[in-house]
């Protein structure tokens, strides 16, 4: 797994992790609006990089390369980590298996409570098709992502990236998607968690997921985005999440 590196090396450590289908570079602004201040580390999961072929194995061996990283450049501690939709499963691994201290992270829309074998199937066959349908350059479905998935500015990372997505990778994803659950009983020590989500009909899981948490009374703090389908906030408007936050990154400010 190829891991990058931005912003000010002196700097305290943020990473973030790209969810599903998504481009490292869905990070641009936010990279661009930390570097000063942050050292961060950018980690471009299996299967999601257009310069070279790697097979997903799990979440664990993802959180495994990013902990081996860590170690490796000497430290231990991190500032923040941002986790988006499936990215916040290798999130939710890093702070599970506490071999690095994390301050603060965040998951956004992320599913942390499984699904049904019949939707797993149902969501892979829709994965499958909108992967085909952008390898053969269909114009709506290219399109169309620009409304609901990605940025104009950056639709051309995200076709490099598609177009080197194989079937396997995605069925491994969606199969490992379906059979994760966060512990009921989850100790999340020190660590402050935010779990950003909308309220559209695409958040089902990050609803279900929501609900989990309020029920097994877990120390996560969910933060709604009224009237936002999945992601949507982050990738369309992200001066609206950045704004948000700072006031913890750089104001020391709870929201």
């Amino acid at each position: 797994m190829e891991i990058l590196e931005f912003g000010n090396k002196e700097g305290k450590k943020i990473v973030f992790i790209h969810g599903f289908q998504t481009p490292y570079q869905i990070w641009n602004d936010y990279i661009k609006h930390y570097s000063d201040k942050f050292h961060i580390i950018v980690p471009i999961l299996p299967g999601h990089n257009p310069a070279k072929k790697e097979e997903f194995i799990s979440f664990d061996n993802c959180a495994l390369e990013i902990e081996d990283y860590c170690f490796n450049k000497n430290f231990s501690e991190l500032e923040a980590v941002y986790g988006l939709s499936m990215g916040g499963i290798v999130a939710a691994k890093l702070l599970m298996n506490k071999k690095i201290k994390i301050k603060y992270l965040f998951f956004e829309s992320t599913p942390l409570v499984g699904c049904s074998k019949f939707l797993t199937k149902m969501l892979t066959n829709n994965y499958l098709k909108l992967t085909h349908q952008v390898q053969n350059d269909d114009p709506k479905t290219i399109k169309r992502a620009t409304t609901s998935i990605i940025t104009t500015d950056k639709l051309n990372y995200f076709l490099d990236m598609m177009k080197n997505m194989n079937d396997i990778d995605i069925k491994n994803y969606l199969k490992a998607v379906s059979q994760f659950k966060l512990p009921s009983n989850l100790d999340v020590g020190t660590t402050k968690i935010y779990y950003f989500y909308g309220t559209k009909i695409n958040e089902m899981l990050a609803k279900k997921t929501v609900s989990f948490i309020k029920k097994h009374k877990i120390y996560i703090q969910p933060v709604t985005c009224s009237g936002q389908g999945h992601c949507k906030t982050f990738i369309f408007e992200p001066y609206k999440k950045m704004e948000l936050l700072d006031y913890m990154l750089i104001k020391n400010i709870e929201i």
